[in-house]
């Protein structure tokens, strides 16, 4: 099958090459990486940048059955998904339609969550609707931020939810996605949190999944991780500020990665 994919992770082109003929490679202007262009030029692999939507029905692309998406920003409207015999394919990282938008994994975290979902479907013009061909779940560590989620959720992809994507697609096997939530974009990040005002077990995945964007703003500083107090290692906790939540725990907060 020959497949055109939107994206910019040069680790899921990766993958896809292991299951299609990847033919081309789209990606948006601003999130282009020297990682994703190696990818491509070591493969042979042709590959066109976008500003905008619009963009992509003037590009001169190379015939391919399907379109498979992953990390990209754009909203695909039916011009773009008739581009392809099968329709354009979006890999999400969150189980649908329980988590709708941006930042799935983050909100998972923050949820409490301890299994993480993946979902591909078929797409049609509504936000993370469209017809499900394949699913699955990684469970989470403890220790686990979004990046090592993220590469348990490629070893997932690549070791059987695109073939069981491509079986169920050619057997018919599909399942229309509902409504559920929609969560909001997390850019931008979260206003200033204030211990008092949350349960621990919140502000304590809140600062895992906030890892990879930057960590989280507690009584106007910065913070990157966070780990329940206890009184007998407090030479662990020399260098953290101890707060007590809402729930009368504490936790205590670092300015950089604290490991164990």
């Amino acid at each position: 099958m020959r497949v055109v994919y939107f994206g910019p992770s040069a680790e899921m082109a990766e993958v896809l090459i292991n299951h299609f003929q990847l033919v081309h490679v789209v990606y948006e202007q601003g999130s282009e990486n020297i990682q994703l262009i190696n990818m491509c030029e070591w493969h042979g692999i042709s590959y066109s940048k976008v500003k905008t939507r619009s963009d992509i029905c003037s590009l001169d692309l190379p015939y391919a059955d399907v379109g498979i998406s992953y990390g990209i920003g754009i909203i695909f409207s039916l011009n773009e998904i008739k581009l392809f015999k099968k329709g354009i394919w979006n890999i999400h990282t969150g189980e649908l339609p329980k988590y709708r938008g941006r930042h799935p994994i983050s909100w998972a975290m923050i949820n409490n969550e301890k299994k993480i979902g993946v979902t591909i479907h078929i797409i049609d013009e509504e936000i993370d609707r469209g017809k499900k061909i394949s699913s699955g779940y990684i469970q989470r560590s403890i220790e686990d931020d979004e990046n090592i989620i993220l590469k348990k959720i490629l070893r997932l992809i690549d070791k059987s939810l695109l073939n069981e994507a491509i079986n169920n697609y050619n057997n018919n096997c599909m399942e229309l996605i509902g409504k559920g939530e929609y969560h909001k974009s997390l850019i931008g990040g979260f206003n200033e949190i204030n211990p008092k005002k949350v349960n621990s077990i919140y502000l304590f995945n809140l600062l895992r999944s906030q890892v990879s964007h930057g960590g989280v703003n507690v009584l106007g500083e910065n913070f990157l991780s966070g780990h329940y107090y206890c009184e007998s290692l407090k030479f662990f906790f020399k260098d953290a500020l101890i707060v007590r939540c809402k729930d009368g725990k504490k936790l205590g907060l670092f300015k950089s990665l604290k490991k164990l």
